[in-house]
């Protein structure tokens, strides 16, 4: 029953089916998308190693196994992608540790830990739903889940065009001045 309305039995299988498949689909490409992008955190690092004569503090495996680690997951990342950010900038060599990273960073981690949260307040709203309401109110946090998973994917577009960029005109700059 929703809002004193009955549901047929055929309309919720019909749901539930629908909702299945989506999900499916959705942990599809988020297992493509997370290994993409641990696979360019990866490469990033050892990028950023090599153009400044290998001073970072994490290495290029760390870079990607941080986000694995429990609890040291919500800030170890950022840090670092703020080295690698420091590392890769095209405008600094010597001092590079000293220079800001750029709001692409901020705003990606702030997307990825929000969504982090929520998502686990949708899990648990789901696993813990008794009744039609529980379910409706899971689906609820579900769908603002789904939009900061779209904001996170916008800034995580950010952050790999403004990197790629930065490694790119940094390594040119560095060949056109060892020539």
């Amino acid at each position: 029953m929703v809002d004193g309305a009955i549901v047929a039995e055929g309309e919720a299988d019909a749901n539930d089916e629908r909702q299945l498949i989506i999900f499916g689909a959705a942990i599809v490409v988020y297992l493509m998308t997370a290994i993409l992008f641990l696979r360019w955190t990866y490469v990033s690092s050892r990028n950023a190693r090599s153009l400044v004569d290998d001073k970072l503090e994490y290495s290029p495996g760390w870079a990607v196994g941080w986000f694995f680690v429990p609890i040291a997951n919500f800030w170890k990342p950022y840090q670092v992608m703020i080295e690698i950010f420091k590392a890769s900038n095209p405008n600094m060599d010597d001092d590079w540790e000293e220079v800001s990273s750029p709001a692409a960073t901020s705003r990606w981690w702030t997307m990825w830990v929000i969504a982090i949260i929520i998502g686990r307040v949708s899990s648990r709203m789901s696993m813990r739903a008794k009744t039609l309401d529980d379910f409706l109110a899971s689906s609820q946090v579900s769908l603002v889940v789904d939009v900061v998973s779209v904001i996170l994917g916008i800034a995580a577009i950010s952050l790999v065009t403004t990197l790629q960029t930065w490694q790119t005109e940094k390594y040119e700059r560095i060949s056109a001045a060892t020539v």
